[in-house]
């Protein structure tokens, strides 16, 4: 959870009624499983079952508080958050030479000072076990971080290694590396409150990073600026259409790999997601956009 100071962790329990979720056997010889909670075999499907299902009894949740971060050790003032938190690995805590699944997962985040939110901010990594601070930097490699940007975390150039990225100041991208130190800045069209998000979109094995309506190379460059919306600066790459490339969703905009618009809807821009609404096999892209709710057909006509 984030609140206006600090950064607080939930443990969650069941007091009053035992949640007994179904669980579906073995594969017998046969390597089929069985009918029960059956794998989707379409990636757009959403089969359901009703013995996969429980509906707790209201009030009988009792989450409680296994740790919190509220102070700052690097920057004593900046411990006000507002941007969501993402989760993964900077640290090879067993000792084995990897960062992998294996050690403690940490927690990274911007903060601000001083109800700051709209200036710049820490970017900082932190334990998921509670046990403390890795870094917080301001201004890594002379560059600042928007106080309220969005983080993604993951292995950019596939040497092994993770990146971290979020929205930046003087430039629209800021990535640090798994130590906070500066690896590149990169993008033109500068949004606070954007969270950039990777994906291997021209498909060579590393990952470009997304952020509004424009895509990033492996190494920061600037590969193109779309001509339509930007969905808010929280756009994504996926594979749309399942002709096995990555389109761009960036709100009431569609953009190919190469930055090609495909279609802008006739809308306005907002923050998007894409789900099978219909169940007919074939994705529909939803966003929002002055406190309404769009959907849109693969081909940009709005469904309602």
């Amino acid at each position: 959870m984030r609140g206006a100071h600090g950064l607080v962790v939930l443990l969650a329990g069941c007091s009053d009624y035992e949640v007994k979720p179904h669980v579906a056997e073995p594969a017998g010889d046969s390597g089929v499983l069985p009918e029960e909670c059956p794998e989707p075999s379409d990636p757009w499907a959403v089969p359901t079952d009703a013995a996969c299902l429980v509906d707790p009894p209201v009030g009988s949740f009792s989450p409680v508080v296994e740790w919190q971060w509220n102070a700052n050790p690097t920057y004593p003032d900046y411990d006000d958050i507002m941007s969501t938190p993402s989760v993964g690995n900077l640290t090879d805590d067993n000792a084995d030479g990897l960062i992998d699944d294996n050690d403690i997962p940490d927690i990274v985040f911007t903060s601000f000072a001083y109800g700051g939110y709209t200036t710049a901010g820490t970017l900082t990594a932190i334990s998921g076990d509670g046990s403390g601070t890795h870094w917080s930097v301001y201004d890594p490699g002379g560059y600042h971080v928007y106080a309220s940007g969005g983080v993604a975390i993951g292995d950019i150039d596939a040497d092994g290694l993770p990146e971290v990225c979020t929205a930046g100041t003087e430039a629209a991208v800021v990535c640090v590396n798994a130590d906070g130190s500066l690896k590149w800045v990169g993008g033109t069209e500068i949004y606070g409150y954007g969270s950039p998000a990777f994906a291997d979109v021209d498909g060579d094995g590393q990952a470009e990073v997304v952020y509004g309506r424009q895509l990033l190379d492996t190494d920061g460059t600037l590969l193109w600026t779309g001509t339509g919306g930007a969905g808010w600066w929280l756009s994504f790459a996926v594979d749309l259409d399942g002709d096995g490339r990555m389109e761009i969703v960036a709100g009431n905009t569609v953009y190919r790999g190469n930055g090609v618009l495909l279609w802008t809807d006739a809308t306005g821009d907002g923050p998007g997601a894409v789900g099978d609404f219909d169940l007919d096999g074939t994705p529909e892209v939803v966003h929002t956009s002055a406190g309404t709710v769009v959907v849109t057909n693969l081909d940009g006509t709005v469904r309602w």
